[in-house]
C-alpha cells in the first residue's frame, strides 16, 4: 500500500511540473494569437508641424479610424496613418470631442480591417492594451479592469507615450474600450489656504500615473463616433448656472442663459430633473450634459423652504475653444474712461485717468471651521448648520467687535452661513462702510454682533507707464522668440531622440532584468522539483529495499520452520 501511495505522489509531482510549463507556453501562444488578430485593425496616427506627434488609431470601419485628440489639439500641417505593414494613408479629421479625448478620422479609401467589438467588460476581467510604444508599433501590455463607470474604465495597466487611442481588448481580441491616458488619484489636499476673499486648494497625485489608466468604453466610443459623423462635434446640454461645491444649490445664474430665462435664481436648490433626483453638482452636470439642446425638461426646485416646478429649454454647451479665437492680440490700446463704457463698471477694477485701481475685499480677520450636522446638533445649533471661529487675528475687525474663538456663526446679514464660501459671499455683497450683522451662538446662547469689516490694502498702477513697459517687453520678447524659434525646433528634435534612446535602453535593461529574474525563478522551481523527486525516489527505493528484506526474512523463517518439522 505504501509503495502504491509513493508511486502516485511521484506521478502527481511530475504532472504538476510539466503542467506549469504547458500553462506558460499556452498563455504565450494565446497572447500571440490575440496580437495577430487585432494588429490589422490598428494604425499609428502621426501629425507633423516641425515636430511629430504620435498616437494609436483603431479602425471601426474600413475607412474610419478612432484615435486620441492629443495629436489633433495642436495645429498641424500634415496628418496620416501608418499600418503595421508600413502602408501610409492620408486622412481628414471628421470631428473631435475634447471631454473624452476622442477624434474621428476618415481615409480616402476602404483599406483597413475593422476591429471586432465586445459587448461589455466586468470588474476583474483580464485585458490586453495594444498600441504604439513611442515610435515602435505595435506593442502589447496586460492588466485588469479595476473600476467601471458609465463613461469610463479604470485599468491597472501602464500607458506609454504613443499608446493613447489604442485598443483595450479581451481574450477574444474584441474591443472593450479605447485608451485615453494615464490616471492619477488625489484624495485629501496637500495644502489649503482660506480667507474671506479666496480659497486655494492644491492636490498632489497619490498614485503613480504609470500604474493606472483611463479608457472610454466601446459603447460610449460608438455613440461619440456616430455623433461626430452627424454633427462634426458632440452637442451637450447647458443650463447656465454655477453650483456650490458638492451641492445642488445654485450660487449664481449666468446672464442670458436657459436658467435665467426659466426664472432660476441664486439660492435655489435643484432637487430633480425630469423626475431624476440630483443630490449634488456632479449629478446635475451629468444629467444636463446628457440632455439634447432644445429639449424641454421639468425642474423640481426648493426656494425659501417652498418646493415648486419650473420648465426650462436646455441650451447647447460650447467648448471654450469655440468661443475665443486661436490667437489673441495682447497689445493694450489707449484706455477710455469707465464712464464711456458703462457695462465695464461691474466687471473691471476702477479706471480713472489711466490709473488701474484694485480695491481689496472686506476682511473679518478670523480662522473658521465648518461644522458637520453631528457637531451642529452637539452644540445645540437650532439651524443645524454654521461655522466655528477657531481664531481671531490681532487688530482685526472681528476681535474689535468682540468675536471670540468658539463662537459659532449661523447667519450674516440674514444669509445662512453653512460654509466658508457663504461667509465670503456675504462679505463681498457689502457696500462701502456697510456693517455685517452676525448671528452666532456662544456657550449655547444666541447672540448678535455687528462688525465693520476692514478692507485689504489697495494697489494702483499708472496705465500709460505700464503700456510703455509692456510694449518694450513685447518687442524684446518678439526678438527673443524669433531667435529661439529655429534653435528650439532643432533642440526639440534632439531631445526627443535622446529621450527615445534613453527610454529604449532603460526598457531593454528592465526587460533583461525581469527575464533573468524569471529564468532564475524557473530554474529554482526546477531544482526544487528535482530535489523533491530525488527525495521521493530515495524514499521509494528505501521502502522497496525494506520490503525485499522483509520478504527474505519471511522466506528464511518459513524454510527454518520446515527444517524443524
Amino acid at each position: 500500500m505504501k509503495k502504491l501511495l509513493l508511486i502516485i505522489l511521484l506521478l502527481l509531482v511530475t504532472f504538476f511540473f510539466l503542467g506549469a510549463q504547458e500553462d506558460i507556453a499556452r498563455f504565450e501562444d494565446e497572447i500571440k494569437t490575440m496580437l495577430a488578430k487585432v494588429s490589422p485593425s490598428l494604425v499609428k496616427v502621426v501629425t507633423e508641424n516641425g515636430k511629430r506627434y504620435i498616437a494609436t488609431g483603431i479602425a471601426l470601419l474600413n475607412d474610419e479610424v478612432i484615435t486620441s485628440s492629443l495629436v489633433t489639439r495642436q495645429p498641424f500641417k500634415k496628418i496620416y496613418v501608418e499600418t503595421g505593414r508600413g502602408e501610409r494613408f492620408q486622412v481628414t479629421v471628421v470631428g473631435e470631442d475634447r471631454p473624452t479625448s476622442i477624434t474621428l478620422l476618415k481615409l480616402g479609401k476602404k483599406a483597413l480591417t475593422p476591429i471586432r467589438l465586445a459587448g461589455k467588460a466586468e470588474m476583474g476581467d483580464w485585458v490586453a492594451l495594444v498600441g504604439a510604444f513611442y515610435n515602435q508599433f505595435p506593442a502589447i501590455f496586460q492588466g485588469l479592469v479595476s473600476s467601471i463607470g458609465p463613461d469610463e474604465l479604470i485599468l491597472n495597466a501602464p500607458v506609454v507615450p504613443g499608446a493613447s487611442g489604442g485598443a483595450v481588448i479581451n481574450r477574444n481580441a474584441e474591443l472593450i474600450g479605447v485608451i485615453r491616458g494615464s490616471f492619477g488619484v488625489a484624495f485629501n489636499p496637500d495644502y489649503t489656504f482660506r480667507d474671506h476673499s479666496a480659497e486655494i486648494i492644491v492636490h498632489g497625485s497619490k498614485a503613480d500615473p504609470r500604474d493606472l489608466c483611463y479608457a472610454v468604453p466601446v459603447k460610449k466610443v460608438l455613440h461619440i463616433s456616430e455623433l461626430l459623423k452627424k454633427y462634426g462635434r458632440i452637442r451637450r446640454g447647458w443650463l447656465g448656472v454655477n453650483l456650490a461645491e458638492e451641492s445642488n444649490r445654485v450660487t449664481s445664474v449666468i446672464e442670458a442663459s436657459p436658467a435665467q430665462r426659466a426664472g432660476l435664481a441664486a439660492g435655489d436648490e435643484l432637487l430633480e430633473i425630469d423626475g431624476k433626483k440630483v443630490p449634488n453638482a456632479a449629478e446635475i452636470i451629468a444629467v444636463v450634459q446628457a440632455s439634447q439642446p432644445g429639449q424641454k425638461v421639468q425642474l423640481k426646485i426648493r426656494r425659501k423652504d417652498q418646493t415648486r416646478q419650473i420648465y426650462v429649454q436646455i441650451g447647447e454647451w460650447r467648448d471654450a475653444k469655440e468661443d475665443f479665437p486661436e490667437e489673441i492680440d495682447i497689445t493694450i490700446p489707449e484706455l477710455p474712461h469707465v464712464e464711456d463704457i458703462p457695462e465695464l463698471k461691474t466687471s473691471l477694477p476702477q479706471i480713472r485717468n489711466f490709473v488701474l485701481e484694485y480695491i481689496g475685499s472686506p476682511q473679518l480677520g478670523v480662522d473658521v471651521l465648518e461644522l458637520t450636522p453631528e457637531l451642529a446638533e452637539k452644540f445645540k445649533i437650532k439651524e443645524g448648520y454654521g461655522i466655528m471661529v477657531s481664531k481671531t487675528n490681532p487688530d482685526s475687525a472681528a476681535r474689535q467687535a468682540g468675536l471670540q474663538a468658539g463662537d459659532i456663526i449661523a447667519k450674516a446679514n440674514s444669509r445662512a452661513i453653512r460654509s466658508v464660501a457663504d461667509l465670503r459671499r456675504a462679505l463681498s455683497a457689502l457696500q462701502e462702510k456697510e456693517p455685517l450683522l452676525i448671528e452666532l451662538y456662544r456657550d449655547g446662547q444666541a447672540k448678535k454682533i455687528s462688525v465693520q469689516p476692514k478692507r485689504q490694502d489697495s494697489f494702483s498702477w499708472k496705465m500709460d507707464k505700464m503700456n510703455q513697459r509692456l510694449k518694450k517687453w513685447q518687442e524684446a520678447e518678439k526678438v527673443y522668440l524669433e531667435k529661439r524659434l529655429y534653435e528650439s525646433e532643432q533642440e526639440a528634435q534632439e531631445v526627443e531622440k535622446l529621450k527615445e534612446e534613453k527610454f529604449r535602453k532603460e526598457l531593454e535593461k528592465q526587460m533583461a532584468a525581469e527575464k533573468l529574474q524569471w529564468q532564475q525563478e524557473v530554474k529554482k522551481l526546477i531544482l526544487e522539483k528535482e530535489k523533491q523527486a530525488t527525495e521521493l525516489k530515495k524514499k521509494f527505493e528505501e521502502e522497496i529495499r525494506k520490503l525485499k528484506e522483509e520478504q527474505a526474512r519471511k522466506e528464511k523463517q518459513e524454510k527454518e520452520s520446515g527444517q524443524t518439522l
